[in-house]
């Protein structure tokens, strides 16, 4: 799974806060992990940054967390946790980046997944100092419900010979058999 967390700088002397990139954040697993591993990775995401705020040395951000509150940190560097990428900019000047969910699946007793592209968010390329805390709050928790739909998209998928056995997902944060909506029941 993977997201991206938009970091945003204010220059010296400026009122503005511009989008200065973003944090690659990964739920990654071992080949060899057991199949919890996968189900604890995406739920250490939410220690994770959703957004970041950066002005001089002061950065002030929130996690994924639920209801968590900003934090305000002097000299803190997430370049040693996350790689750092671009993002791209869309026709009307609006930042995007994109987001994936994955499948998981036993390929000869080793962990193996496919990255399932999601919808990409935009971002937008300026916050005004004044809003700064508002937007803080407000891309938190667009970050927050994005997370958990793309967590809640993760599948695992028990296969033998071809045949799907069974599928697990997350959903509300616990792990469950994967309902078969469209499935016909006692049709021939």
């Amino acid at each position: 799974m993977c997201m991206h967390v938009p970091i945003y700088r204010k220059p010296v002397q400026n009122p503005n806060y511009y989008l200065d990139g973003f944090y690659k954040v990964t739920a990654t697993i071992d080949k060899k992990a057991p199949l919890s591993h996968v189900w604890a990775s995406l739920k250490n995401l939410e220690q994770a940054p959703a957004v970041l705020f950066c002005a001089g040395d002061k950065v002030t951000y929130r996690r994924l967390k639920p209801s968590d509150n900003a934090y305000e940190t002097r000299n803190a560097s997430f370049e040693r946790d996350y790689d750092r990428v671009r993002g791209f900019v869309s026709a009307t000047g609006a930042w995007y980046a994109h987001f994936h969910s994955s499948i998981v699946f036993v390929d000869k007793g080793l962990l193996c997944t496919a990255s399932v592209a999601d919808v990409p968010q935009t971002y937008p390329s300026l916050v005004p100092g004044a809003f700064m805390h508002e937007q803080l709050r407000r891309e938190a928790g667009r970050q927050l419900t994005v997370y958990r739909k793309l967590r809640d998209s993760v599948q695992f998928l028990d296969v033998y010979r071809g045949e799907v056995l069974t599928c697990y997902r997350l959903e509300n944060g616990h792990v469950g058999e994967k309902r078969k909506r469209n499935m016909c029941v006692g049709m021939e």
